[in-house]
């Protein structure tokens, strides 16, 4: 990865990336693999962004955001459903997580249906 002024890009794609809390505090693409312990992540509209092909647990995590909580993007067709789980931790957001479709989330144990965004 390379920093360019404030935020963080991506050479490989294959990595979750921690950026500036003006986006989401933590964005997971495209064959991203991660694991958050025991931590917070804070955003302005949303905490966490996470799409097509990623797979990211949260575990014990404080989210907290204007928004969405957890915004995990509907899937186009390439790259195959996002996998997210979340367990325990505190949720502060409008919208705690949100699932745009065709993806697996579940929080607690309990899947998240898809929604249309807002």
């Amino acid at each position: 990865a390379c920093l360019v002024g404030s935020e963080m890009c991506i050479r490989d794609r294959k990595d979750c990336v921690l950026l500036a809390p003006k986006g989401a505090a933590l964005r997971c693409g495209t064959y991203a693999s991660g694991l958050v312990e025991r931590g917070k992540l804070t955003g302005a509209k949303r905490a966490v962004q996470v799409w097509e092909g990623a797979t990211l647990e949260l575990n014990d995590v404080q989210i907290t955001a204007e928004e969405r909580g957890v915004d995990v993007d509907e899937v186009k067709g390439r790259y195959g459903p996002a996998r997210v789980t979340v367990q325990g931790g505190v949720r502060n957001a409008a919208i705690p997580v949100w699932n745009g479709g065709g993806n697996t989330v579940a929080v607690d144990g309990v899947a998240i249906e898809a929604e249309p965004k807002p």
